[in-house]
């Protein structure tokens, strides 16, 4: 039997010490052609949900923003920021050790299950050292969808065809640290009937 993990990446293995909402608000500044009055609503939402949030609280309208578009501001904005980020966040502690362990186990394999686009997560995590513990190939990530839980069968979908993974025997473990992490286990379970999907809150310390 294998497991799968899917680790959330901001509060969950990072602190990005505010810069993901900067990402945000500049992502909106390349999209709009100003700074936004009122700041990104995140809370474990996916960057579809973000984007269009910070759209509407800022009265602009988020139905011509095409999803290209959203994610190159998004893209361009988490690479400008990346200095920002080194200087303002950190690996939580602890986050390296557990990867670590369980890339040692040829059981497991480790992932990313994340609202951030592909590149911005790949940007957090290597700004830290962290990338190199995650097989960013097989993970489910927010410009697939704006449901949390709609990403786990795509995650699996992806293991089963890079590995021997069988989403209905195996074990897919979440962890994360909102309440939207929690409940994309159960959620994503329904989707794929039988399988085994489990959701961890990791509260970082």
């Amino acid at each position: 039997m294998g497991t799968l993990i899917l680790w959330d990446v901001d509060h969950t293995l990072i602190e990005n010490g505010g810069v993901s909402k900067a990402n945000y608000a500049l992502a909106f500044e390349i999209l709009i052609g100003h700074k936004p009055e009122h700041p990104a609503k995140t809370s474990g939402r996916t960057d579809v949900l973000i984007v269009a949030g910070i759209l509407s609280d800022n009265g602009e309208d988020p139905g011509p923003v095409t999803d290209r578009g959203q994610f190159a501001a998004l893209h361009r904005a988490g690479d400008e920021n990346r200095d920002l980020l080194a200087e303002r966040g950190h690996a939580l502690p602890g986050a390296a050790e557990a990867l670590t362990h369980f890339e040692a186990d040829p059981t497991v394999i480790n992932s990313v299950l994340t609202g951030n686009i592909e590149p911005n997560a790949r940007t957090k995590l290597s700004t830290f050292g962290l990338d190199r513990y995650v097989d960013f190939t097989v993970g489910g990530f927010g410009a697939e969808s704006a449901v949390r839980s709609d990403l786990v069968p795509v995650a699996q979908a992806n293991t089963t065809e890079r590995y021997d993974f069988d989403r209905d025997e195996d074990v897919t473990v979440l962890i994360g640290d909102t309440h939207r992490d929690i409940d994309a286990g159960p959620s994503a379970s329904d989707l794929v009937h039988s399988s085994r999907c489990l959701s961890t809150r990791e509260t970082p310390t």
